[in-house]
């Protein structure tokens, strides 16, 4: 069994807290619902942060309602600045999650569940928030290959991403002020959905909904300029 996890200059044990310069970082490399711990193999977690008082927590394991191995996951937070603030939660096996925050008062949230999730946030500015949910809502492990990434620059950007069951695939490029774009992927309860998203907006005040659920759908949204809103909603 091979759990490897490092905090800014610190090395610490599977369930641990180490702080530099006013930052703080946990991580949890254990299972607190069936199976025990020796199903949580080979998971690699990294926190890298420089500035003042971020907090970065990342958890590989089970917690309730979720249960089964975890295995081969891998979790990156880089944070530079203050204030920043970032949560990696992973079930399942072989899933990627990285988080770049470089700036003030920024969020980030990522879980995973299930097996070959890849999600990415990468943000520069102040006051710039992401959640990205992966198959969470359902308590089980039964789908997989989602891919998401959400890209902002500037402040006050918000953006969400859900996605549920196979393949799904979804994207949000934010620059500017004040813009809030959310993309919700289901695939239905067969796992053979193969929906895609794209979101691009540039300036600000803008606002974008993507919904698809169902099999084999694309949406895309640009906007530039300022006031912009769209809607997309695609049922199968």
């Amino acid at each position: 069994m091979r759990n490897v996890f490092i905090i800014t200059l610190a090395l610490v044990f599977s369930t641990g807290v180490a702080f530099a310069q006013g930052n703080e970082a946990f991580i949890q490399q254990v299972s607190e619902t069936p199976p025990p711990i020796t199903s949580n193999n080979n998971n690699d977690a990294l926190v890298d942060q420089t500035g003042e008082s971020n907090f970065a927590r990342v958890i590989q394991g089970t917690l309730a309602p979720f249960s089964g191995a975890v295995l081969n996951n891998e979790a990156r937070v880089f944070q530079d600045g203050t204030d920043n603030f970032a949560r990696q939660h992973q079930v399942g096996n072989s899933n990627f999650a990285r988080v770049d925050q470089d700036g003030t008062e920024n969020r980030a949230y990522q879980q995973q569940a299930r097996n070959n999730n890849e999600a990415r946030i990468i943000q520069d500015g102040t006051g710039n928030e992401a959640r990205q949910n992966q198959d969470m809502f359902t308590g089980t492990l039964d789908a997989s290959n989602n891919f998401a990434r959400i890209f902002q620059d500037g402040h006050d950007n918000w953006a969400r991403q859900d996605q549920d069951y196979a393949s799904n695939d979804a994207r949000i490029v934010q620059e500017g002020d004040d813009n809030w774009a959310r993309q919700s992927q289901d695939g239905q309860a067969n796992g053979l959905g193969f929906n895609e998203a794209r979101t691009f907006q540039d300036g600000s005040g803008h606002w974008a909904l993507s919904v698809q659920s169902g099999s084999d759908h694309f949406s895309r949204i640009d906007q530039g300029g300022l006031d912009n809103t769209a809607t997309v909603r695609q049922r199968d």
